[in-house]
């Protein structure tokens, strides 16, 4: 069974094909193919597709479109196909996609838990330089139709009623909508607790991953303990133990009677921990665990508190703390005592080498891996990106405010061109070339960014639509490039006036000489 999706893609085509084609992804470069027909490798066929799209569009503008590439994606179901199979079943899904008229790229990635190729396709004609329009909610059904036919070629198995097996448009709908941050942090959170071996570990993980996490515990181990306790705290004794209810909770500790020393009355016990861990039970008597001497201390600490503050964690790129102890999904806790019974109660003995390879803090694609296995999508104008750029507001104010020193000049010059002096054109051309490089800077960022988001759309962290991206284009790229084409023009006819003037007094300061008189 495969299962297709696709996307236009827009900015550099390039970038995308190099990100398909990473040998990481591929068994080293093994498991990629492509057609080309003036024989380009992928790693330069991304930039001889801009140059012949930028020659056809030279020659007739009708046929201009932002679009530089199509991307299909593939996709198998784990265990059903191997990966030579699932390339070459890729291939014949391309060239009956292209029909030998467009050059493409094929890539097979292994580095999932599931089999799928990835296909970039040139939007243009080899044979007649037409551009292939793609309406994706009618062609769509017909590429998919077109893998199942390969898929029962060879033997795979097919969504039969592709009706019956969808979501609800509803349950489609919020699917597309990416995570909150309460779910980011409840899925990390249930993925984490099976995988480690103490609430240490837990913490760590998550901030190598690059959360926020505060839960109001030290992070020292303290090697001795003072605190006292009320007479109402204390609930029965044995020859060698008394045990205490620790406050807010129905968990007893078993403290040996020598840390113990009753005092006014035999009111209050004042209590001297030194141990590295003490036995909890239940009210019935019943063994549940050990706890360290930092969890008892806390908990001892707080007992003069109305309410504990527990643990809080920020997913990376959010600017908001969750509080995990409103979080409750299907009858799981999220506290901070209820993640420290989980983990207590996972049986972890060995720690798997994903977790180890977090711990370590060693890798920076820790977290896109950890997002990939997880399935974790941000939602795109809740993500760190879009609140990092804040594109619209500040490159539409940029532009006009540029625009409008731009104007300003211009007009200043045109008004008094006769009485301005080669002073005031350098002094001129000065500030255009400060506004040219904060342009041209502002520019680098809106690029940056866009990549950020195709590649955040590529590895599925990111849901946005193409009318979202196009948007994006248009109220911050394109505004930019007309900004900066503008200016480089300005400098130029500055530059050029100011040389003239500069030729006509060198020959207005020459001395003639005697062959000249």
């Amino acid at each position: 069974m495969a299962y297709v999706k696709g996307h236009g893609l827009r900015g550099n085509v390039q970038r995308a094909i190099d990100y398909i084609v990473n040998e990481a992804k591929t068994r080293n470069g093994s498991l990629v193919s492509w057609s080309s027909m003036s024989g380009a490798s992928p790693s330069t066929m991304g930039i001889q597709w801009d140059i012949r799209k930028a020659i056809v569009e030279q020659k007739d503008y009708r046929k201009k479109s932002d679009i530089v590439g199509y991307h299909f994606e593939q996709s198998f179901a784990p265990g059903e196909i191997d990966e030579i199979t699932a390339h070459r079943i890729g291939q014949e899904f391309a060239e009956r996609l292209t029909n030998g008229a467009f050059d493409y790229v094929i890539a097979t990635h292994v580095d999932r838990g599931h089999i799928h190729n990835h296909i970039i396709v040139n939007p243009i004609n080899n044979t007649n330089d037409r551009l292939w329009n793609i309406y994706w909610k009618k062609d769509l059904k017909k590429f998919r139709e077109t893998s199942d036919t390969l898929c029962r070629e060879n033997g795979l198995s097919v969504i039969e009623n592709p009706s019956l097996q969808d979501k609800t448009y509803y349950e489609w709908m919020i699917s597309q909508r990416g995570h909150t941050e309460k779910e980011i942090v409840m899925k990390t959170i249930d993925d984490l607790v099976e995988k480690v071996l103490d609430y240490s570990q837990f913490k760590t993980c998550l901030q190598n991953l690059g959360y926020s996490v505060e839960d109001d515990l030290t992070e020292e181990r303290p090697e001795k303990f003072q605190f006292t306790a009320n007479r109402k705290l204390f609930q029965k004794e044995t020859e060698e133990f008394f045990f205490f209810r620790i406050p807010y909770k129905k968990e007893m500790m078993q403290i040996p009677k020598s840390q113990v020393e009753w005092l006014n009355e035999n009111r209050t016990a004042k209590v001297t921990l030194n141990d590295t861990v003490y036995a909890l039970y239940d009210k019935e008597g019943l063994y549940l665990r050990e706890a360290e001497l930092y969890e008892i201390k806390q908990s001892w600490e707080e007992k003069g508190k109305k309410q504990r503050k527990g643990l809080r964690i920020k997913p990376p790129g959010y600017d908001k703390f969750i509080r995990c102890e409103r979080l409750n999904v299907q009858g799981k806790g999220y506290s901070l005592d209820d993640v420290i019974n989980r983990i207590n109660s996972n049986d972890i003995i060995v720690v798997e080498d994903e977790i180890m390879e977090i711990l370590s803090g060693n890798d920076p694609n820790a977290k896109d891996r950890f997002y990939d296995r997880l399935n974790i999508k941000e939602r795109w104008k809740e993500s760190g990106i879009y609140k990092s750029a804040k594109q619209e507001r500040y490159y539409q104010w940029k532009t006009k405010t540029v625009m409008t020193r731009y104007n300003d000049i211009a007009y200043q010059r045109y008004i008094e061109e006769e009485k301005l002096n080669i002073e005031e054109y350098r002094k001129d051309k000065k500030e255009l070339i400060h506004e040219l490089n904060e342009c041209s800077t502002d520019l680098k960022k809106a690029e940056n960014t866009y990549r950020m988001i195709q590649e955040k759309s590529l590895l599925g962290q990111l849901e946005i639509t193409d009318e979202e991206l196009e948007k994006f284009v248009q109220d911050t790229i394109a505004p930019l490039q007309k900004v900066r084409l503008n200016l480089k023009s300005e400098i130029h006819s500055l530059d050029k006036r100011i040389k003239d003037i500069e030729e006509r007094e060198k020959r207005k300061n020459i001395t003639p000489t005697k062959d000249a008189l």
